[in-house]
């Protein structure tokens, strides 16, 4: 063997050691360090949530005075409930049964490191007190390495992992900002810089209102917006008070939509509990009188509920173009402005009479040919003898 071969196996083997020595745990410590990583946390004590990435994204969402939980950058726009409780339910879930490592060094390399790290969670809980976990890159399918600030210990956990753990703010909210039912809707009405449009549902069908002579209207046009217009989805939510900038007083779109639901009229209660009450003779068999079976009757029929149909119109208004092309928008059913992408917003913005018309060319593909008459279709032997004669 030769020496340089020699220094290569000594340095091999020095190198074996020093893993062994930072990656394997003394039982002793692993045995000392049993039970749950955070000791005494219960999920209910928790009131304020900080989850970051490696990249700068953040979120944070507390509980308010109402105990619901929140996004306070937002005017306190609603949280996904579960969402918060399958990460306090999974901290709580954490335990120190899987160690894996025990040496500094060892932290960059599972993403547990104060400066390099998949996810840092931070738990404000209700006495003050925080609780701040690092959790790491996944080893397998379902489990993570995961580390609590201030201590040197890694450990291996299926409780949780980071992308059950998200940093984006659009992870913790339903993004479904306006619905409603796309077959019920039976009006629409659309006004921006290219004038007003106004559709009504018969019953052969959506029609153009105004529809001048010569042109006809493309029943197609209306299907693509009611696809746009029954579901609204944001990007985030703005919060309670518009930026003059988006100047919402003269909207780049202002959309009514009528609406035919079903509603069930309150049963009408008695005016006092004693009222309510059937007559003693009523309920001894037998002896209910005449009167008091046709009254019982006309009760139970004033007390069915009344189901009927009656139309609501909602309004949608989208303001001025924001930075990045996305737009703000706000219906009359929220008190919450959301930003929406520039292709939902501009299918609104952008409409144009035209868009609801059959062009010329579509036109002339539609209409048959004309049927060539009699004469045209006359033989050249009748022609010749219609001229002989």
């Amino acid at each position: 063997m030769t020496r340089t071969n020699q220094v290569l196996s000594v340095l091999l083997i020095a190198q074996i050691i020093l893993a062994i020595f930072l990656l394997t745990p003394d039982d002793a410590g692993s045995i000392q360090a049993a039970g749950p990583l955070l000791a005494g946390f219960e999920p209910e004590s928790a009131v304020k949530i900080t989850v970051e990435d490696g990249t700068g994204s953040s979120v944070v969402v507390q509980k308010s005075e109402q105990d619901e939980w929140v996004l306070p950058d937002k005017d306190n726009y609603p949280v996904q409930i579960s969402r918060v409780q399958d990460l306090l339910n999974g901290l709580k879930g954490i335990n120190r049964n899987r160690l894996i490592a025990r040496n500094p060094a060892n932290h960059s390399r599972l993403r547990v490191a104060s400066n390099d790290y998949e996810r840092l969670i931070t738990v404000e809980l209700a006495d003050g007190s925080k609780q701040t976990v690092y959790l790491g890159s996944a080893s397998g399918a379902s489990a993570a390495h995961v580390r609590l600030d201030g201590e040197d210990t890694v450990y291996l956990t299926n409780a949780l992992a980071s992308w059950q753990v998200p940093a984006r703010l659009t992870s913790w909210i339903n993004t479904t900002y306006f619905t409603v039912p796309r077959d019920r809707i039976v009006a629409l009405q659309i006004e921006n810089a290219n004038g007003v449009f106004q559709l009504q549902k018969a019953d052969d069908g959506w029609q153009l209102v105004g529809l001048a002579e010569g042109e006809t209207f493309d029943p197609q046009s209306v299907e693509r917006l009611l696809t746009s217009v029954s579901t609204i989805r944001m990007t985030e939510p703005l919060g309670k008070e518009p930026d003059p900038e988006w100047n919402m007083d003269q909207p780049a779109a202002r959309i009514r939509i009528t609406v035919q639901e079903t509603v069930t009229a309150a049963t009408e209660e008695a005016d006092d509990s004693e009222a309510a009450l059937p007559p003693v003779d009523s309920l001894l068999v037998g002896t209910a009188t005449p009167e008091a079976t046709e009254g019982a009757e006309t009760d139970a029929a004033a007390a069915t509920p009344t189901v009927k149909t009656v139309e609501k119109t909602y309004e949608i208004k989208i303001g001025q173009v924001l930075a990045g092309s996305n737009y703000p928008l706000i219906s009359s059913e929220s008190e919450f402005y959301v930003r929406v992408s520039a292709a939902t917003a501009q299918t609104f913005v952008d409409l144009k009479r035209e868009d609801f018309l059959v062009t010329p060319e579509e036109q002339a593909t539609e209409t048959p040919a004309e049927t060539a008459t009699p004469e045209a279709t006359a033989t050249p032997q009748a022609s010749d003898e219609n001229q002989g004669g």
